[in-house]
This record gives structure tokens, sequence and C-alpha cells, in this order.
């Protein structure tokens, strides 16, 4: 088993048990097991390594940093960890305001068990490849090194206002959530419309995707 998959089997390990019996210390584990495993592969794009399948089929020799780790969330299986990662960081977050972490750990275990089993970001090749595949040409773009993740943020993070009620927050964290999330919606919405505007066929500001439109 490689580090990666190891870390996110710890992770979910740590996930399962805060969700039955929530302590701040499995959550701690639970979100940093889940961030190290993303770091791992963040490594794996940013050095080239083509012993794994997965930065073999996402990014390519030529491209810039930025636009080579990018390829972490250009296909499901690094969008996946990237999205579990995420979670386990809203559940630390929502954990130290005070509030209801419990359906964000099961919730990123559940993706985290998903990724393992069915798209694995960590398999390696039995032979080193010589360079990778890389993304649609559309997709190596300089906006794919930031639209997806502040999107992913704040997607993440409008579930965190909920959660930190349930536990009993006070108001003004409650707000101060809300706030958060909201700028990162809008500056991922402002990010991707910018880049359809600047990208040949894709049709302008709100013809990108109608799912994020919306």
């Amino acid at each position: 088993m490689s580090l990666g998959a190891a870390l996110l089997g710890l992770s979910i390990l740590a996930g399962i048990v805060a969700s039955i019996r929530p302590r701040r210390e499995l959550v701690v584990v639970h979100a940093g097991t889940a961030i190290a495993a993303v770091a791992v592969l963040v490594a794996a794009f940013a050095t080239e390594d083509w012993s794994y399948s997965y930065v073999v089929s996402a990014t390519r020799p030529g491209l810039g940093l930025l636009v080579r780790i990018a390829g972490l969330w250009g296909g499901a299986e690094g969008s996946l960890l990237l999205f579990v990662g995420f979670v386990a960081i809203a559940a630390l977050i929502v954990e130290k305001m005070g509030g209801e972490s419990r359906p964000l750990t099961a919730l990123a275990s559940a993706y985290a068990v998903v990724t393992l089993i069915s798209a694995n970001p960590f398999e390696q090749l039995d032979a080193r490849a010589v360079g990778g595949l890389g993304l649609q040409p559309v997709l190596e773009h300089p906006a794919m090194a930031w639209h997806p993740p502040i999107l992913y943020l704040g997607l993440v993070g409008v579930m965190i206002p909920g959660l930190l009620a349930v536990g009993g927050a006070g108001d003004r964290q409650i707000r101060a959530a809300t706030r958060v999330s909201l700028a990162f919606l809008t500056a991922g919405l402002a990010t991707g419309a910018a880049w359809a505007h600047a990208e040949l066929g894709w049709g302008g500001y709100w013809a990108w995707d109608p799912i994020e439109s919306a």
C-alpha cells in the first residue's frame, strides 16, 4: 500500500470513530491525515512522479508548476480526494467553533472509502512511465489552478453555518461562517466566468456551465 493510500485509510478510521464518539483529537487526526494524503498527491504532480497512474493521465511534461499541480483536480480521482480533504478541514473548523462535526466526519469518511475502492489516485504503475498524457487542452489554462479549488471551498463551506447552528454556536460565528462561504462561492463563480469569457468555444460568461450558473 502506498503512503497516500495508507494516510487516507487512517483518515477513514479516525473519521468513523469520530462520527460515533466525537472527540477533538480524533477530528484533528481525521483532518490531518486527509490533508497529508492530498499533499502526497500534490508532491507527485509537482515533481512529475510518473510512477503514479493518475499523474500520468492528468498532466504532462512542459507545463508550468501551477498548471501541473492543477491536474490533481482534473479527473474524478483527484477531485474526490480534494473534496475529502476540504470536508475534513470543514469538520475541524466546526469542531473548534463548537458546532456539530459528526455529519462532516461521516461524509468525508464515506467519500474517502469510495475514493480508495473506486477511484484510487494512488495506484502505481508496474513500470515508471517516461511522461504523461495531460488534460484536454482547454483545461491546461492558468485559471484551472485556482477556479476549481475556490469553488470547492465555497461549496463545502456552505455546510458549516448549519452545523454550527445545530451545535449551538453563537449568531456571530454563524454569520461569519456564512459570509466566508458566500465569498468563496462568489469568487469561484467570478473566476469561472472570466475563464469562460477568455476561452474560445465556451460561450462567454454564463454559457460555460449551467449547473454552476444556476
